[in-house]
């Protein structure tokens, strides 16, 4: 789970930085069919960041709960962070999802709760 969370984040990330960049700089101009050659429109752009930024923020608490899985301390962060990867890594080839079931499962088992200090 740390691995995806780290990975999403990371192309979430990126994802927050070329929507920020691509929308703000046009490469140069107008090609010769009077189109605009600017990567992403303003608006294309701002739907780009309501997509990535949750899903970086939700990523990047995934992070945290692998931690916490891995050290296996704080069960809830643990539980919230396979929920959050499978929110924040939608954005990586659907790999969070996956993966954030996969740990909840198990969690769920009895016996793994007891391990957790």
């Amino acid at each position: 789970m740390l691995v995806v969370a780290c990975v999403t984040a990371a192309f979430n990330l990126i994802g927050c930085g070329y929507a920020s960049y691509a929308s703000a700089v046009p490469l140069d101009g107008v090609d010769r069919y009077g189109h605009s050659t600017q990567a992403l429109s303003p608006a294309e752009a701002g739907y780009a960041l309501l997509i990535y930024f949750p899903c970086l923020l939700a990523s990047s608490f995934a992070v945290f709960g692998g931690v916490a899985m891995m050290r296996r301390k704080a069960y809830w962060l643990a539980i919230a962070g396979s929920v959050a990867v499978m929110l924040g890594g939608c954005t990586c080839v659907f790999a969070g999802p996956a993966v954030g079931i996969w740990a909840l499962v198990v969690l769920m088992k009895p016996g793994v709760k007891e391990a957790f200090t």
